[in-house]
């Protein structure tokens, strides 16, 4: 019986490039197939494209990606990614950093070096290097130092990388004076994700400035659903919201205030949540 030759390194690697220039979606899905239909032959495939410098980002994007399906080879991932950290390349930095954040996700135990080196690599001169840390942050060993970088990052010049860090900020359970006043600054951001993150950071806090915010939002209309959440935490109506009520019951039952002791578990416990299943009593 035929046996099916194993797929080349050298015939993916060009096979993604082609694909990437009619299609970066569709060539990020035909990577993401592969990984998922077989993981090891995923490993196999970027092991030997780390040996070449052309093809080292795309390896660093593939073994990120393994990670998130097979923690099997969460170690060996982490090691070799963090072995590309001081790589030339913006583009395998850029990857080694997002295959770092996700490897973390999924179990692996970042040193304390690698950590290092990522934060120093948020004063990058490549934009997209900046935007990897600012999605890669904050690590628990680094807090202070961490939250320091993506306030600075939430200021950067890049839209992107405003974007992630005001996210990451937002998302944080920082509540200290310079980490507000971070997203406070971001609230007349000309980029609109931006803008929406901000907003959303300073409504978990219960910030008196995340209302007229939300409202003027609102106003310009194109609704998603990060701008529904900040809402509900807030109180501020959308037209044909049937929930309201619910919402705005939350924001009053719920001790959303600055001083409330119980703040930090209730965010935690109810982040994601439907309205229901927050008013609704516990099992």
């Amino acid at each position: 019986m035929p046996t099916t030759r194993p797929l080349s390194a050298t015939d993916f690697a060009a096979e993604m490039v082609a694909l990437d220039r009619r299609s970066h979606e569709r060539a990020f899905k035909r990577l993401a197939g592969l990984i998922r239909a077989d993981p090891d032959d995923a490993m196999r495939i970027a092991r030997t494209l780390l040996g070449k410098p052309e093809t080292r980002p795309l390896a660093a994007a593939m073994l990120g990606q393994v990670s998130t399906v097979d923690e099997e080879h969460v170690t060996e991932v982490g090691e070799r990614l963090v072995g590309l950290l001081d790589d030339e390349d913006a583009d395998v930095l850029e990857a080694a950093i997002i295959g770092l954040g996700h490897a973390a996700s999924h179990g692996y135990e970042m040193a304390h070096g690698a950590r290092t080196r990522i934060l120093a690599l948020g004063r990058h001169r490549s934009v997209h290097v900046r935007g990897a840390v600012a999605r890669a942050l904050p690590f628990p060993d680094h807090e202070e130092e961490a939250l320091d970088l993506l306030r600075g990052l939430s200021a950067d010049r890049s839209a992107d990388v405003r974007d992630w860090a005001t996210f990451g900020l937002a998302n944080s359970e920082a509540r200290d004076e310079a980490t507000v006043s971070a997203l406070v600054a971001r609230l007349d951001d000309r980029h609109r994700a931006t803008r929406i993150g901000a907003i959303d950071g300073l409504a978990l806090r219960g910030h008196p400035l995340a209302k007229d915010a939300m409202e003027r939002e609102i106003a310009r209309g194109d609704v998603d659903f990060i701008l529904e959440e900040a809402a509900r935490l807030v109180g501020v109506a959308i037209d044909g919201d049937d929930d309201m009520t619910a919402r705005t019951a939350i924001v009053v039952t719920a001790g959303i205030l600055d001083d409330h002791p119980d703040w930090p578990e209730w965010q935690r416990s109810v982040r994601g949540r439907t309205a229901a299943k927050r008013l609704a009593p516990d099992e």
